[in-house]
């Protein structure tokens, strides 16, 4: 009875830890003007990965944002719409695991002018405005978080700036979905190596 009663225990552990919801934060800050930028991933106080990005061209001369981590690795991700390219902006998108990925919340501030020339400034804040609430229309059609924004021009510093941050959430049944489906594909199909994590010798 005992041992029954264990075994029933255990089970009902292994259910609420595999619907147990996990939320991460992340983090960053993006300058366009020198090209740089750099991102933090933690849970809770506990940094998961962080490193720096910039856009740049990789080996096949794709237009990409360049991501290095620690230990030297490096994923490029083409900035394209091409569902053939397993290194495209929305293949990664459509990926098992940012599928199953939950926005609870965005925040995001804009700095943006040119010095001595408002027309540039105001244009630009105008722009960035359109382009950051058609990309919210597009994410909440999907699914429901809050956000907050702000757009700061600047009328007398050269500025093309962004910080942003956000919590995403992610259940543990999910993660193992996501595993399991990416093995089956994989095992479908002839999995060759990506430019994704993959080690870098070089620089920008």
């Amino acid at each position: 009875m005992i041992i029954v009663s264990v075994v029933f225990l255990c089970v009902i552990f292994l259910l609420y830890l595999i619907n147990f919801t996990l939320c991460f934060s992340i983090k960053g800050k993006v300058n366009l003007f020198d090209n740089s930028g750099d991102f933090a991933i933690k849970f809770f106080f506990f940094t998961i990965t962080k490193g720096k990005m910039h856009f740049g061209q990789d080996e096949q001369t794709h237009n990409s944002l360049i991501i290095e981590r620690r230990g030297d690795r490096r994923t490029d991700v083409h900035i394209s719409a091409d569902k053939e390219d397993k290194q495209s902006l929305v293949s990664y998108m459509d990926a098992p695991l940012f599928r199953n990925m939950l926005i609870r919340d965005i925040q995001a501030t804009f700095r943006l002018g040119k010095s001595d020339d408002a027309f540039f400034t105001t244009m630009s804040v105008v722009a960035v405005r359109a382009i950051f609430y058609t990309a919210i229309s597009i994410l909440k059609s999907r699914q429901s978080f809050s956000h907050r924004q702000s757009f700061e021009p600047s009328f007398n510093k050269d500025k093309l700036e962004a910080e942003f941050s956000g919590i995403i959430s992610i259940s543990i049944a999910d993660i193992i979905y996501s595993f399991i489906r990416h093995k089956l594909e994989c095992r479908g199909k002839k999995c060759g190596k990506s430019a994704v994590g993959k080690k870098v010798t070089s620089g920008k």
